[in-house]
């Protein structure tokens, strides 16, 4: 177990403020992921509003799989 004056145990304790979260080194992994949540909900968004009328076009609910 890592004593609490060591570099481990100081280490879990730090405090970062947001800006230096939002500063030089973290900012293209922060938009990066960022966009990632918001590439996935705009395409839960479009499949939930488009997929009614898609099965209505081929069809009716019995062949969606």
């Amino acid at each position: 177990m890592a004593d609490k004056g060591t570099e481990a145990g100081k280490d879990t304790e730090s405090f970062v403020s947001w800006r230096e979260f939002l500063g030089s080194p973290y900012a293209p992994s922060l938009a990066l992921v960022c966009l990632a949540v918001w590439l996935h909900a705009a395409d839960s968004l479009i499949v939930a509003t488009m997929l009614p009328s898609i099965v209505a076009e081929i069809g009716g609910a019995g062949l969606v799989g």
